[in-house]
């Protein structure tokens, strides 16, 4: 809890430690530039979880570590700007008395991408906010922002079609459905690794984070943001952010792993420390990645070698088998959008990322992969043109990349993917 009387501007539902290294980092930033912002933390689930630690501990630490400008980091903060901690579900009126504070501004959440969700009957967290706005609607207090961090397009846009859902299923009142019509509820894009800290509410992040609004402040607290630094950017388009947060950062890992695991490579520090992958990445993002994205190229080019270097972070062993899981579905998000804008722009497909495919195919063939059985199925029982052409796997016809690809696999099975992943980058 916090130590001095922080107001309570925000209600903060979700204790996970994403919103502890993200959300509360922000604040305890903006409150070092004079910013009186208390956090209330809420539990969406039953059960008792780290609260009581939260209410004990008179704060948590934040461990910061990672790479910065090439310089490593290794920083602990106190972060104090915990009020308190409630659980929606068992501590109902207390939440809801939260809910009623004055001062409170800002609802954020992060309750996973199946936190927003309408099932007619259900008790979800949509449901339990439309309880808990209409409490402050019915007291005549100004309905707050709220701010989903849910990993899921439209987030803003989805969570309030299903708090009016649940709001008309409740009979509430037409005149809040009006007000909920007009209330805020921003599209987010949140970019930060955060992971488990020393105890049971510390947490660590790596120096990297930024959190994309689509809503447009007020001048006061734009000024407060730019006198902090923090790195919060408002606009009112998230989507090329979007684009390029996947096409780049998840892209790079998506076009990577597989080529990374058939050369026995386990962790993307790794890999990144490997003079030919590193080559790989790079050509494949500065060439092929970001010139089919929208946003000016500094922007690009700036967040791509700020994903460099987070991949580089010494302090976080990701493994190249965990990102591969399901790699399919994430192909067909993260790989074929670009590969296909590629080739519309420039009318030839993209070498590296059509390797990026061939390295997928070959690590789906060995027996390695991890997936459903019936996409496992479709690679070790059909030929390359039949998976090529399943739109089902893609989301597109393939079938224009055949040779391209089946030069490849002939190379991978006969030379090794190392090889072949020369001679695609010349090397």
């Amino acid at each position: 809890m916090a130590d001095t009387p922080l107001r309570e501007r925000i209600l903060q539902i979700g204790e996970g430690r994403f919103l502890r290294g993200f959300a509360g980092r922000i604040a305890d930033e903006l409150n070092r530039c004079g910013a009186d912002i208390g956090i209330t933390v809420v539990k969406p689930r039953t059960g008792a979880g780290i609260i009581p630690a939260l209410n004990a501990g008179g704060g948590y630490r934040l461990h910061i570590r990672g790479l910065a400008d090439g310089a490593v980091v290794n920083q602990t903060r106190e972060i104090g700007c915990v009020l308190r901690g409630l659980n929606l579900i068992d501590d109902y009126e207390a939440t809801e008395q939260a809910m009623l504070s004055r001062d409170l501004a800002v609802v954020i959440s992060n309750t996973t991408e199946a936190g927003i969700v309408y099932r007619e009957g259900a008790v979800t967290y949509p449901y339990m906010l439309a309880k808990l706005l209409y409490a402050r609607f019915s007291a005549s207090l100004r309905l707050p922002v709220v701010l989903p961090c849910e990993l899921i397009e439209h987030n803003g846009h989805i969570l309030r079609e299903c708090v009016m859902k649940y709001a008309s299923d409740q009979n509430m009142d037409s005149a809040f459905l009006r007000a909920l019509e007009s209330a805020d509820f921003p599209d987010t894009l949140v970019d930060s690794i955060v992971t488990s800290g020393d105890d049971d509410t510390a947490v660590c992040a790596e120096p990297y984070y930024l959190w994309v609004i689509e809503h447009t402040p007020p001048d006061t607290v734009k000024k407060l943001i730019e006198k902090s630094g923090v790195n919060i950017l408002f606009t009112d388009d998230i989507l090329p952010w979007r684009r390029r947060k996947i096409a780049i950062l998840n892209g790079a890992h998506t076009m990577s792993v597989m080529a990374g695991l058939l050369c026995g490579i386990e962790t993307v520090s790794e890999m990144m420390s490997d003079t030919l992958f590193a080559e790989y990445i790079r050509r494949g993002v500065f060439d092929e990645i970001i010139p089919t994205l929208t946003l000016p190229r500094d922007q690009t080019e700036s967040f791509a070698r700020d994903v460099a270097e987070r991949f580089r972070n010494p302090f976080v062993r990701h493994k190249l088998k965990d990102i591969a899981l399901n790699s399919v579905s994430k192909a067909r998000e993260r790989i074929i959008p670009t590969l296909l804008r590629y080739t519309e722009l420039y009318g030839t497909p993209p070498g590296l990322l059509t390797m990026s495919i061939s390295a997928l195919i070959a690590w789906y063939r060995s027996g390695g992969a991890n997936d459903a059985d019936d996409i496992l199925a479709a690679f070790t029982h059909s030929s390359t043109a039949e998976i090529l052409g399943n739109e089902g796997l893609w989301g597109a016809d393939l079938g224009f990349l055949h040779d391209t690809i089946q030069t490849d696999l002939t190379c991978i099975a006969e030379c090794g993917m190392r090889t072949a992943l020369k001679k695609r980058c010349g090397l």
